[in-house]
């Protein structure tokens, strides 16, 4: 508690000099920030008889201070449901001084290496999850070569079934390195290294380790990487090490009007953390960002060409499988996307999709998903006019049904903007909580350039939705959601 009154102080007493009158100092100081507030009212009952007029509140709180090479960060968290034993509160803060040759960082920070494989850290606001690491870091920018080393505890936060809650929250220490060297322009070469004690571990030598190379190389139309990675863990009960590897490679190909990618990888006991939570989050090659099992068993790769002929026509399209080595569990998504655009006034979008699960989806063990979608965009002056009409045939097992809607949205640039959402499916779905249709109104005011009100009034169906690889429940929701955000 005195800790966080001294905290107090420092900032009100940095303000009040600040305040006064200017020194050749405070011209260099450098001061942002953002401040965000959103309100949740739940005005119907679920399927547990739950929610029924409750209620949460979310805020967050960030600030930098910059003068010269000194930064300090500081934050904070605030989720208050109807229930208080569910509420959470996180504080962020963090000093780092930054060098052209050095940097150095004590607090919580943010860190991927590679593709992720080895490690990743990070924050997805909009998908509403928090993995943030509180330690120190330090970086060395010698001899064409980029050194870092970490030592720190990870934390992860998630927003899962209309609430927050941690999927780990221990006592893990984390130490790791990477190094990146640069010996040609267009090469680099890059190794890494994570080592992980938990407090369970049976010796002090039991600890779990991965660790990696990787190869990346760009050259005019050509690039290509390339990444290993080998887990060490150590065997519960029996003992003995045991080995987990994964492979990930890219490569693509741009010209004027025309680019091709390739994606691969195979994943065996690469998942590093805990059970229902990672210290690594492996590349998926689905863009709906959907994995089977993060890394434990799986393979696959895509394949995406993007096509451009004429100035008005572009085609998109790409097609990613991905299995485990039992071929149990599986994805196949093929996506195609034809715009055509005249000038900026007029551009429409025709959208083709294909999606097979198996295995992925709680209590649904086959779906298969055919999806068409148009999209047009009319602007005229300071106005916009978007209308989108989606048509999707569903097959669940043997529950087979049709899911359509309208999407219509106005914008008023730079005032506001105003959405209607409409969706239906032709039976009452079991994973939708048994209801067929949503009506969702929304209103976005631009107040200033740096502050947005935001207002959402309706039903939303919820469902599986994925991002990275990492996949979470969004229950349904019936209400409103107001949400005001300020930056300076």
């Amino acid at each position: 508690m005195k800790r966080k009154s001294k905290f107090v102080l420092f900032i009100l007493l940095f303000f009040y000099l600040y305040s006064q009158e200017e020194t050749p100092i405070e011209k260099k100081l450098n001061l942002s920030g953002e401040i965000k507030g959103e309100y949740w009212l739940w005005t119907k009952e679920n399927k547990d008889k739950s929610f029924k007029f409750s209620d949460h509140f979310e805020g967050k709180f960030r600030f930098l201070i910059n003068y010269e090479n000194i930064y300090l960060r500081t934050g904070i968290f605030l989720y208050q449901p109807s229930l208080p034993k569910k509420s959470l509160k996180e504080y962020y803060y963090n000093f780092e001084y930054c060098h052209p040759q050095a940097e150095f960082l004590i607090g919580n920070f943010y860190q991927v290496f590679g593709r992720g494989l080895t490690f990743r850290s990070y924050f997805n606001e909009d998908f509403r999850y928090d993995k943030v690491l509180f330690g120190g870091r330090a970086i060395l920018h010698i001899f064409k070569s980029d050194i870092l080393l970490f030592a720190g505890k990870m934390k992860n936060i998630i927003f899962q079934e209309n609430k927050y809650q941690y999927e780990n929250d221990t006592t893990d220490q984390l130490r790791g390195g990477e190094i990146v060297i640069y010996p040609f322009p267009h090469l680099e070469i890059g190794g890494r290294y994570i080592r992980l004690n938990k407090e369970k571990d049976i010796t002090p030598r039991a600890f779990a380790e991965i660790f990696g190379p990787s190869i990346s190389f760009t050259y005019n139309f050509f690039d290509l990487y390339y990444e290993f990675c080998e887990k060490l863990s150590t065997r519960e009960v029996l003992g003995g090490r045991k080995k987990g590897y994964g492979h990930y490679l890219v490569t693509s190909f741009t010209f004027t009007g025309f680019g091709l990618s390739l994606e691969g990888m195979k994943y065996d006991s690469i998942d590093f953390g805990g059970e229902g939570y990672r210290y690594n989050d492996v590349p998926t090659p689905s863009r709906e960002g959907i994995s089977i099992n993060r890394g434990r068993d799986e393979k696959g790769g895509s394949i995406s060409l993007n096509f451009t002929p004429f100035d008005f026509l572009n085609y998109d399209g790409s097609y990613g499988y991905l299995q485990t080595y039992k071929k149990d569990k599986y994805l196949k998504e093929l996506i195609n996307k034809i715009n055509f655009k005249k000038n900026e006034d007029f551009n429409n979008t025709f959208i083709f999709e294909y999606l097979q699960k198996k295995g992925i989806e709680i209590k649904v063990e086959l779906t298969e998903e055919l999806k068409f979608i148009n999209e047009t965009k009319l602007s005229f002056n300071n106005h916009t006019f978007n209308l989108e009409i989606p048509l999707n045939f569903v097959s669940d097992d043997t529950l087979k049904y049709k899911d359509f809607g309208v999407i219509f949205e106005y914008q008023n640039n730079p005032y506001f903007t105003l959405t209607m959402n409409y969706q239906k499916t032709t039976t009452k779905i079991p994973k939708y909580d048994y209801e067929d249709k949503w009506l969702l109104f929304e209103g976005t005011f631009f107040i200033t350039q740096n502050i947005t009100w935001r207002i959402r009034v309706g039903q939303e169906r919820g469902g599986l939705i994925c991002s990275g690889g990492v996949c979470r429940y969004e229950a349904p929701f019936n209400g409103m959601k107001i949400s005001l955000q300020a930056r300076f």
